[in-house]
């Protein structure tokens, strides 16, 4: 971003060191485009309001160097990148004025040519993402805090693996009073933690549906079935809290598959059979 927005951007969000409340943008909704799940959230995700998204486990937990396994809390887990991505764009669509995307934590730090769609035409994303790598949670919790209050700052994507109740309701505090959207991805194993999030979603991996050769089929891009668990305020139907979601390629955006959700219930997921954890209990 040229200095010149930056500075235009300051003076139109008008918070930070003038001082002006922000009370209202708190309450402002982010439409994610999904619509079956805009009309379960009654219109998108909150924007000034933290949203947590487990990610998914893998199957496997060795360590490949020395051939051990792991323990339960040390295994291999992925971001849901697709579905952040996705709604980083709809954050930059839905601005009038240039935003920040902050990336925060190597873990969650997706692809370069992810960010760009088409043919390389629209590199809007790419051009106002920012990427800190840190290595340890209280850096993590640095860099989101000061990524929140930064007025040129529209969303911060960040690696919120091992923060506790105190740290989650830093973030969520933060985000109310900046008007800020923040997503934070956690380990499913974590969802047994407390946490002040607005709305927690688990994601896993979506079987693809064969098609009438048994092959997959042409355009095929991955696929994640995506849970709600809890959303502050609302309570969605129980047949509307699951959806499923896959990849546009060539629109670089993650879009509601209305033909997979009919089948929903009659798909496997591929992931291990522990990789949700059983919410309200916690492990020895």
């Amino acid at each position: 971003m040229r200095l010149a927005e930056q500075i235009q951007a300051i003076e139109r969000r008008g918070i930070g060191s003038v001082g002006v409340s922000t009370t209202g943008r708190a309450d402002r909704l982010i439409p994610t485009a999904w619509s079956g799940i805009d009309a379960a959230l009654q219109g998108g995700l909150v924007c000034g309001a933290m949203h947590e998204w487990f990610g998914i486990a893998s199957p496997t937990a060795f360590d490949m160097r020395a051939g051990e396994k792991r323990t339960y809390k040390d295994r291999f887990w992925t971001p849901p990148v697709g579905p952040l991505v996705h709604l980083a764009w709809r954050v930059i669509e839905s601005a009038s004025y240039p935003q920040q995307i902050v990336w925060i934590g190597d873990r969650c730090f997706p692809y370069p040519r992810v960010l760009v769609r088409g043919d390389g035409d629209d590199r809007r994303l790419l051009e106002r993402s920012i990427f800190v790598s840190t290595h340890n949670p209280n850096d993590r919790l640095w860099a989101i805090d000061l990524s929140l209050r930064s007025p040129v700052v529209g969303l911060a994507i960040a690696d919120g693996s091992r923060f506790d109740m105190a740290a989650t309701r830093r973030i969520q505090l933060l985000a109310k009073v900046h008007g800020t959207l923040a997503l934070i991805v956690r380990p499913p194993w974590e969802g047994i933690e407390l946490s002040a999030a607005e709305t927690r979603w688990l994601l896993r991996w979506e079987a693809p549906l064969p098609n009438v050769t048994g092959k997959e089929p042409v355009g095929y891009g991955p696929r994640w079935s995506m849970e709600l668990l809890r959303c502050k305020g609302l309570q969605p139907d129980d047949a509307r809290r699951r959806w499923v979601l896959e990849w546009n390629r060539a629109a670089c955006l993650v879009n509601l598959s209305s033909s997979l959700a009919d089948q929903d219930r009659r798909t496997t997921a591929i992931a291990s059979s522990n990789d949700r954890p059983i919410y309200g209990q916690r492990s020895a």
